[in-house]
This record gives structure tokens, sequence and C-alpha cells, in this order.
């Protein structure tokens, strides 16, 4: 089991494989009054304490010999035992700072040169955004002390060459020197240590994560190819250590290389696995579940109170923490108008697959529309599809309404596979053209 220190200002944060203890000294503890205290109480047996002036003999000293200890046996001098790692509680060594220059990556790395001491942090368009140079990194919206936890760990790495892993969103971002793996000059806040020794990728509920034998690391959606090269890039360069910018649900993450980290591996099994099914099931990003279908697509998990309207880079955007659901360029009242749908509806998932896009409620479709939101009805037993001269695939209704277009066939037929599986009947849209929200509700009527 792996523990970490992680430390804010007057308090201490220990997590152990996914759970949290904070220890913490108040100024006065609760339990002790002010005022006059009563006397201590005593056991029986016990004399009572002293009264005001009284005083009390000593009791007698003891005489005698002390008893006679008995010889210590003779010990007989034995080989030292090998110790191995799958024995209980023997500290086990993860990660190699070194890595392994010969270890081949699936993809072209995604790198580009910066200058570590030209690393800034700007206020414009109402939101704070991190460049290297005239080139911008990250837009953290309004969220302040995220933004400035990632210029520390941008200034901390001291690189100057940058990597980013995730397309069209990015996942991880790591630096090198030179080509070298970049060391941590101070400690971050908060960190994960990495076992490169079982890192690997993996599909879990339709979707591609990272973890090692502890913890689900990363989460690639529905990109197995950034997955794998995600631990073929740790791997080469040693990147034992994955930080953070914001908690609980962070904004960047970076990997980087640090001391060996050493923890008790033997004997945690059974811990790892309930971490990790605990980690599984509060997993962001998966696969939507299409009932007689399988996992198709990208569900994100959202909370109706925590999404929220705000200005990113000089455009209005409905999103959650780091994730955008819609943008809405100048439109900041169609942007409230769909954050009222939003809560409304009390949608629990954002969903994209073969062009649509849609939201779920506990998994299955929502049962009406929104208030305020006018929807235009169709029949997903009459879909047809029909393929444009600009080489399209469109995805029509009975009235030739155009519900959906692709660039391939097989993507049309999908998505008319996912209207029928929920049974959608009813399309509606928030704003015009590109700045709208589009998705799909089950009136029944």
């Amino acid at each position: 089991m792996n523990r970490f220190l992680v430390t804010v200002p007057a308090v201490s944060v220990l997590l152990t494989s996914g759970f949290l203890f904070a220890e913490g000294t108040p100024t006065r503890p609760r339990f002790f009054p002010d005022g006059p205290q009563p006397p201590p109480r005593f056991f029986p047996g016990e004399a009572p304490p002293l009264r005001p002036g009284e005083i009390r003999p000593l009791p007698p000293l003891r005489t005698g010999q002390p008893a006679a200890q008995a010889p210590m046996p003779a010990q007989t001098p034995t080989a030292p035992q090998a110790v191995t790692p799958a024995q209980s509680g023997t500290p086990a060594v993860s990660g190699s700072p070194t890595g392994d220059p010969t270890i081949p990556l699936p993809q072209a790395e995604n790198l580009f040169t910066i200058d570590p001491s030209n690393v800034l942090l700007r206020r414009q368009a109402g939101s704070w955004q991190l460049l290297a140079g005239s080139r911008l990194l990250h837009d953290f919206g309004d969220d302040r002390e995220t933004a400035q936890e990632a210029l520390r760990a941008m200034r901390g790495l001291r690189a100057n060459q940058w990597g980013r892993i995730g397309s069209p969103r990015v996942v991880v971002e790591y630096g090198l020197v030179d080509g070298a793996p970049s060391p941590w000059a101070t400690a971050p806040r908060i960190w994960l240590p990495v076992d490169l020794s079982s890192l690997k990728a993996e599909q879990m509920r339709g979707t591609w994560v990272v973890r090692d034998r502890e913890n689900i690391l990363l989460n690639f959606g529905v990109s197995q190819a950034d997955a794998h090269q995600a631990v073929a890039v740790a791997k080469r360069y040693g990147f034992n250590r994955l930080s953070f910018a914001g908690f609980p649900n962070p904004a960047a993450a970076f990997l980087f290389a640090g001391p060996p980290v050493i923890g008790s591996r033997g004997g945690n099994d059974s811990l790892a696995s309930i971490v990790t099914l605990a980690q599984e099931r509060n997993l962001q990003r998966t696969g939507i579940a299409v009932p007689g279908v399988g996992y198709l697509g990208e569900q994100l998990t959202i909370h109706p109170h925590q999404v929220e309207v705000r200005k990113q880079a000089g455009t209005w955007v409905l999103a959650q923490g780091p994730d955008i659901v819609a943008a809405f360029g100048s439109a900041e009242l169609t942007a409230r108008a769909a954050l009222r749908a939003v809560r409304d509806g009390r949608f629990t998932g954002y969903c994209q697959v073969a062009g649509l896009t849609f939201f779920l409620v506990n998994g299955a479709a929502p049962a009406r529309e929104p208030f305020g939101v006018i929807g235009y009805r169709f029949s997903v037993d009459h879909l047809r599809i029909v393929e444009r001269s600009s080489g399209q695939w469109e995805l029509l209704d009975t009235s030739n309404r155009k519900l959906v277009s692709v660039a391939t066939r097989a993507e049309a037929e999908q998505a008319a596979q996912v209207l029928r599986a929920f049974r959608f009947d009813t399309e509606c849209r928030i704003g015009t053209g590109e700045s709208s929200l589009r998705f799909f509700v089950r009136s029944g009527r």
C-alpha cells in the first residue's frame, strides 16, 4: 500500500490507496473548557490528592535483593534469510527514475519548445490563462487557485520541452530537459506514486484508463491509442509520479520523475481490489451503456448543481469543472437557458456518439422536455440514411429533417441504432447554429 504525504497550510493530509486522512492541531482542544477545573479523579486503592496544608509521610522503602535473572540462552548464528517483496509488510520500490529509452512509442510525441522563465499566468477576457510565451496552454476560467497550482507545476519542472498526451482533450502533460526527464525542483502539493512495473492501459466500462496495481491514474475516454501512448511515455522516461492541479476534480495532470517511492505491497491485494473497484465506480468518463448493444461513445458524469456558465477565452460555455459541455460564443443568455434546462431535467450524464449529443438520467432517456424548451417530434421507426454529394451521410426523419450528419454510413447507422435503443422521439435544441445545445428526450406522446 503506497503512502504519500500531501502538505497544505496548517494541515497534513495522508492519502493511502485512495483513502484520505487528515491530521491537524487545533488552537484549543474543544474538550478542555475555560475556567477552573474539577479535581482529578483517582482509582480505588490510590491515595487521594493532598488537601491544602496537609503533609503526608513517604511510604517505607522496600528492601531485599532483586530476583536473579535467568541467563539468556545461547544463540546459534544463522545465515540471513532472503526477503521478497511478496511477504507481508515488505517495502517495494515503485518506478525507476532512469527509465528505458529503448521502449518504442506507439505514436509521435506532441512536443514543443518552451522557455521555463517565460511561463506566466495572465487574467484575460474574464478568465485565468496559463501561457508559455505566446502559446496558450490552459484556460482555467475563474479558478485562480487551480491556475496558480498549474503555474507552480510548470515552473517546478524547469523544462525546456513540453509534451502533451490526449486529443482533442489533453489528459496528461510532462516536461523534458533536452530530451531527458525533468525532475521536480520542489514537491507538488498533490501527487500519486506510479508503479511502472505494473503500469498498463486497460478498458474499463467502455473507456480506456491507465492504471497500476493499486490506482486508476488517468482516463482517456474512448482513445485507446492515447492510453497506450501514456504508458509508453511513462516507462520510457521513468515517470514514477503523477501530480494534479485542482482537487478533487483535476483540471490538469503532470507526469514527472522523482526518487523511488517506497511502499508496502505484500498482503494488500484485497484492499487494492476494493480501492480499484471504488475508483472504477466513480469514473467521470465512461462508455455509454446502450440497451441491447453494449458500450458506445463516451459519457461524462455530471451533477446538475455543479454545472455552471462561465466565460472562457472570450466564449460563454456550459461546463462542469474542466469539462466543457457546450459553447455558445457571445450568447450569454442562451448559455444560461441551457443551464436551466440541465438543472430542470436533472440530467446525470452527457453523451456523445456518432455525431449525436444527448443527456441521460441515471442511465435512462429523459422522460420529458425541460421547462421552456421546445421539442420537435419524430419517429425512430421511420429513419432514413441518405448520402449527399459532399460525401457526408445524413440521418433523416419522416419529414426529411436532418438529425445527424456524419462522415461514414457506419456512423449514421450507429446513430440510428442509439436513437432506437433509447426510444428517443423528441429533439430539443437551445440556440442556433454552432452556438447551440442539442439533445433528445423520450416524451412518449
